[in-house]
């Protein structure tokens, strides 16, 4: 069952071609999952500012990532660090 591999951070299910995809928090990593027997694709690595709480994903390949006050984006499988701050009009 998916309780077993993930905390109190919602889970985030994601589609790619014909495949669904399950992307779990572990505190301060996250885990890709395949759908159909749970079988591991992927370990991000750990967060260094701390767990993780919250997570989202965009497309087939972008998941975000919120850590205390910032959130990190990753492409596929590499970090691309955290979201800048936004320009006000």
């Amino acid at each position: 069952t998916i309780g077993m591999v993930t905390n109190e951070v919602p889970f985030v299910i994601k589609n790619k071609n014909s495949e669904i995809f399950i992307v779990t928090c572990i505190g301060k990593s996250f885990q890709v999952y395949k759908r159909e027997r749970l079988n591991l694709v992927f370990t991000s690595q750990p967060y260094d500012l701390g767990k993780i709480s919250g997570m989202a994903v965009y497309d087939d390949k972008i998941t975000f990532g919120s850590c205390e006050k910032k959130i990190f984006i990753w492409d596929r499988m590499e970090c691309r660090g955290p979201m800048g701050k936004p320009h006000l009009g």
